[in-house]
């Protein structure tokens, strides 16, 4: 009984070794080939494709080709952006491989049972089928394989260039950086007419660029200003959109029939061809219509477009607030000394007039003769900047006035007189006209520079002839 026992363990042992066996030359007849490679093995022609999808991040995109224009399919006014489907197209121009491996008999190995992205190209003829597995753990390639065939490891991770949202493809609205503008008109809740000009002679000075119209003439404005302003809406990432098919029959149910606020612009592009730096590109104008549903809700339309943006309600408040005063330079004047033929200015009851030459670019400023420092003058002139403009506020005690007088051909005058408010501030007018506060600082600074320099009139020399004696 004992060797009967001891015969069926030992059959049973041996059909398991031989089942092993077998299941040995099993996996040895499945190895799969792996070899070094240096090809393309998937080129996408642009001009042959018709329809362009793929899956990525459980959502699907599906692009389809009609007369050389591609458009969204089961949505036709979605304006899809023809460039961003060519670079998508060009990405996958050569599918550069640097492993092949066939016989592959698991693709969860490689990531490939359940592909991250799936993107097929169509044709008239065929249609080819990429699944995006994951990546080698020796190198970060990642693994694909094409129509579910052979596996293959690539140099360049094409799934970086796919996208799961549809916007990314949206045909947005653009507005240039403009090189240089020419004009902005602005009306509505706001009401300015800019224009920008070089070398104008609507001031006494050529440091301006960009001039106000108004009903008076031309008033200077400060570049700084003006680039800030044209900020809020030359340089709009057009991104928020609220409908991207609006009709010329809807345009009114969403209130732009009569527009809170139109913006003209019109300018110059950057040249594309950097032949030379200040070369201007094309010319182009475009209008921006605004409107304020209420104070929280702004709408904004480009041109004719079919796509309607939101925009933010604080840039809304701060483009509409601008004026005059916000946009004017902030120096009381704009001199530099070669401009210079005159400084005049009393202390106490004397009256005190520099006299400046400019020879080869040198400034010698002299009192009766008497050569004097009088830069600093100039410099505390220059830096007297309104910190408040206020054309209201009354004039009270007359604290320091100077009347600087200009070597152009009209003899230009500019007198500036400083009153006093406060510990704090000054109120400043030219020729007459109030203009705002001044830092206090500002004033005395002047103020103290020119009494001083005026009493120490000949005292350099006094001082040089008692030494000699």
């Amino acid at each position: 009984m004992k060797r009967k026992n001891t015969l069926i363990i030992l059959c049973v042992i041996l059909a398991l070794v031989f089942v092993g066996i077998i299941a040995v030359n099993a996996v040895e007849k499945h190895v799969e080939s792996i070899s070094t490679v240096d090809e393309v093995v998937f080129a996408a022609d642009s001009e042959s494709l018709t329809e362009i999808k793929w899956t990525f991040e459980n959502k699907t995109l599906d692009f389809v080709k009609t007369d050389d224009v591609w458009t969204l399919s089961g949505d036709d006014s979605f304006p899809v952006n023809q460039e961003e489907i060519a670079y998508l197209i060009e990405n996958f121009a050569e599918v550069h491989a640097s492993f092949i491996i066939e016989d592959v008999e698991d693709y969860s190995q490689y990531g490939l049972d359940d592909p991250e992205a799936e993107i097929t190209f169509i044709t008239a003829e065929d249609e080819t089928t990429i699944s995006c597995g994951t990546f080698s753990t020796m190198d970060s390639k990642r693994y694909i394989s094409i129509n579910s065939g052979t596996v293959y490891l690539i140099d360049d991770d094409i799934e970086s260039y796919l996208t799961s949202d549809r916007d990314e493809y949206l045909a947005n609205d653009e507005i240039p950086y403009f090189q240089q503008i020419e004009t902005v008109d602005l009306t509505g809740d706001v009401n300015l007419s800019l224009i920008y000009e070089e070398d104008a002679d609507y001031s006494y000075t050529t440091s301006y660029n960009y001039y106000l119209k108004d009903d008076t003439g031309y008033l200077p404005l400060s570049d700084s200003s003006v680039s800030t302003f044209l900020g809020y809406f030359t340089h709009i990432t057009f991104t928020d959109y609220v409908t991207y098919c609006v009709t010329d029959e809807e345009l009114t149910k969403w209130g732009f029939d009569s527009p809170d606020l139109t913006i003209h612009v019109k300018g110059y592009d950057y040249d594309t061809d950097f032949t030379d730096d200040n070369d201007l590109g094309e010319e182009e104008e475009h209008y921006l219509y605004f409107k304020k549903i209420d104070d929280e809700t702004i709408y904004l339309r480009v041109d004719e477009s079919q796509i309607i943006y939101s925009y933010t309600p604080e840039d809304y408040e701060t483009l509409t607030g601008y004026d005059y005063n916000s946009l004017r330079p902030t120096s009381v004047v704009d001199i530099s000394a070669p401009q210079v033929q005159t400084i005049t200015a009393n202390i106490d009851s004397d009256q005190y007039i520099i006299d400046a030459e400019t020879i080869d670019d040198i400034v010698t400023y002299t009192v009766n003769g008497t050569e004097i420092e009088g830069s600093q003058i100039v410099s505390d002139i220059s830096a007297l900047s309104v910190k408040e403009f206020d054309s209201t506020l009354s004039q009270g005690v007359t604290e320091f006035s100077v009347t600087v007088v200009l070597n152009d051909e009209a003899n230009t005058s500019l007198s500036i007189t400083l009153y006093r408010v406060d510990g704090d501030s000054c109120l400043v007018s030219l020729n007459g006209e109030t203009l705002g506060l001044v830092d206090r600082t500002l004033m005395t600074t002047l103020k103290e520079d020119f009494t001083r320099i005026m009493l120490n009139l000949g005292k350099e020399e006094a001082e040089s002839t008692t030494d000699t004696e």
